[in-house]
């Protein structure tokens, strides 16, 4: 016991007192602590943070030579984005006389041979737009730089106009039909709507809307609202919209037609409401013409 009681006198002894290295350590400690609670909850993850926030300070530091290649960047795309809009443009204007002459041609099969269709190309030169080959500046969006439109004249003499400004619903459902006619090799639209294409349309011109909208649909989904036999005849199905008032509600119901029921809608669609034996068997030719046609267009 003298023993123990010796070394801890001696080891006492040699403790030197220091309040300001006391403060000093408890100042750190502190520290520490305020840097946990902000930065992170173990210093691992406040060294990180020091870590990342130096790689930032350094990559602030070299802003500027950064800003450079990047301005160096967007000129080259600016550049590329020219050169790739006009060759769009080229293109465009290199297939516009094919695609109006096939359009007329399929308006003339539609009974419109007095419409005029003409396809306008044109540019807007801006300084912020983007240069082309010519020395020009032209103004961009997703499309190029083309300001693309489509123009009719509905009768000899009239001035070209926009499509929508000038034709009725009946005439801009069977330009439509020309105009998707003409692309059906190319157009990936996977449902077209046709609503009143029968509009002003006697049979002859109907039957011819019919067979252009089944070949239409050999490669997509084509709805058609007609009140035309000769149009409904080439549907591979027939639905009826029908209204009926069910516990004080008027509803619209839609049903879909086969065989004999079929027959019967296609000739009220000829008589009316009133039928009549030779109306149901003119419906009859009617579906078998329609349907040999069809038949022959799958085996060619």
């Amino acid at each position: 016991m003298e023993e123990i009681r010796r070394d801890i006198s001696n080891y006492q002894d040699s403790l030197e007192y220091a309040p300001e290295r006391l403060r000093e350590v408890e100042s750190r400690l502190e520290t520490i602590s305020n840097l946990k609670k902000k930065y992170g909850d173990s210093i691992t993850k406040v060294n990180e943070f020091l870590l990342q926030t130096e790689r930032d300070l350094l990559a602030s530091e070299n802003s500027g030579i950064k800003k450079e290649e990047l301005e160096s960047r967007k000129r080259a795309l600016r550049n590329e984005l020219g050169e790739i809009a006009e060759k769009i443009s080229r293109t465009r204007l290199s297939v516009t006389r094919t695609m109006e002459d096939g359009v007329k041609r399929e308006l003339r099969d539609l009974g419109m041979d007095q419409v005029n269709f003409v396809i306008s190309i044109k540019q807007t030169q801006s300084s912020d737009g983007l240069k082309l080959s010519d020395g020009g500046s032209y103004l961009h969006n997703l499309f190029g730089i083309d300001d693309v439109e489509f123009l009719i004249s509905t009768n000899p003499g009239e001035p070209l106009l926009p499509l929508s400004r000038i034709a009725s619903t009946g005439e801009i459902s069977r330009i439509m039909l020309a105009i998707k006619s003409s692309l059906s090799r190319i157009d990936r639209i996977p449902v077209m709507v046709f609503d009143e294409i029968d509009i002003g349309v006697g049979g002859r011109t109907g039957e011819i809307i019919g067979k252009k909208l089944w070949k239409l649909a050999q490669k997509r989904q084509v709805i058609c609202v007609t009140h035309l036999p000769q149009i409904a005849v080439y549907g591979d199905n027939h639905y009826k919209v029908f209204k009926e008032t069910s516990s004080g509600r008027t509803l619209s119901e839609l049903s879909e037609l086969k065989g004999e029921a079929r027959l019967k809608e296609l000739g009220m669609m000829m008589t009316g409401a009133k039928l009549s034996a030779l109306s149901t068997q003119t419906a009859r030719e009617l579906k078998q013409s329609a349907d040999k046609w069809k038949n022959q267009q799958k085996l060619s």
